[in-house]
């Protein structure tokens, strides 16, 4: 679906991995919920293509590099 979603919840589901790039097509997005996941890396510059994205929420992942914390992603959405 391209671009019709405005929120994607799918925190505490045993996700893992990295963001999938096939998130930046839902250009509506404006809540990402992943948090709770077994997630990792860095977060992908795409996100701040997102520009209806207001609220995301990533914590309690395996998060790396320097977007991550104690308990997984933070800080800001990218601006591109």
């Amino acid at each position: 679906v391209r671009g019709t979603s405005s929120i994607l919840c799918a925190a505490n589901n045993w996700l893992n991995g990295t963001l999938p790039d096939s998130l930046r097509r839902l250009t509506r997005l404006k809540q990402l919920a992943l948090g709770a996941n077994f997630m990792s890396g860095r977060l992908p510059d795409w996100l701040g293509d997102l520009r209806e994205l207001r609220e995301l929420r990533l914590g309690a992942n395996l998060g790396t590099g320097s977007a991550a914390g104690h308990r997984g992603f933070y800080g800001t959405i990218p601006k591109s």
